[in-house]
């Protein structure tokens, strides 16, 4: 949602993608995030999904 959470659209807005349009798939995910109370424990990092 990046910055601009307020002119962003997610699932909530657009709805779930459906199973059959789903080309591909994530291996990682990631988070940029600069208040270290809220960043995620590094040995997630990098794990399967």
């Amino acid at each position: 949602m990046a910055d601009h959470r307020d002119k962003s659209a997610d699932s909530r807005v657009i709805g779930l993608v459906p199973r059959n349009e789903i080309i591909g798939r994530s291996n990682m995910g990631g988070l940029l995030n600069y208040d270290p109370y809220l960043m995620p424990r590094s040995e997630r990092f990098f794990k399967a999904i």
